[in-house]
């Protein structure tokens, strides 16, 4: 398999920026995206299909159309229908699951080198979120595992909310990898208010 490459790298160096608060509200990172692929399929025999593969991989349901579903290291996104994205966190072998699998009806997609991950992190992040995206993310009508197809800046995202972390809030932002760079750019500058620590890039082989 290809090694995926970071198209931000160049962006993010280590440091702290923006607001000279003490402890900056924000932490911002690149997380690799390991493997991530879409499997889709029709309607009249999707569900029979969809349901063997997710036992294989341990999940006893396809989930909702907001709530994501986990088990271990594999999280699933129910994000129509007839589809859904499987993310795991590593590299991930699908040869003996397509085996198991009605290939003729399901078919997958592996997006493991379309999509960069940004995290971020820390009690300010929803007021940072606000101002790009219009999603309500209050905890009671966005708890942790939620997801949410939207957009900024017109590019189509995905933003999922992690279980919240240490510093406050957290979530990933799955964002296009063309246009990746330029996103976190406008990231980057909306969040200089509040103050932001980037955790640094990620290392390249």
């Amino acid at each position: 398999m290809v090694k995926h490459r970071s198209a931000v790298n160049f962006q993010l160096k280590a440091g702290r920026f923006g607001s000279e608060q003490k402890a900056p509200p924000i932490i911002l990172k690149e997380i690799p995206l390991g493997s991530f692929t879409q499997i889709s399929g029709w309607p009249d025999n999707f569900e029979g299909n969809i349901q063997k593969v997710l036992s294989v991989l341990g999940f006893s349901e396809r989930g909702t159309f907001s709530k994501a579903q986990v088990a271990k290291e594999k999280t699933i996104f129910r994000v129509g229908p007839e589809r859904i994205l499987v993310w795991t966190s590593g590299a991930f072998e699908w040869n003996t699951i397509k085996s198991l699998a009605d290939t003729n009806s399901l078919s997958f997609l592996d997006l493991s080198h379309a999509r960069t991950i940004i995290q971020l992190e820390g009690v300010k992040v929803p007021n940072l979120l606000a101002r790009l995206v219009s999603v309500d993310l209050n905890n009671e009508s966005y708890p942790g595992r939620c997801f949410v197809l939207t957009a900024i800046h017109s590019v189509p995202v995905m933003l999922y909310r992690r279980l919240d972390g240490s510093k406050g809030p957290s979530f990933n932002l799955f964002i296009p990898y063309t246009w990746s760079a330029s996103l976190l750019e406008l990231i980057c500058q909306t969040a200089l208010p509040f103050g932001y620590v980037v955790k640094g890039p990620l290392p390249e082989d």
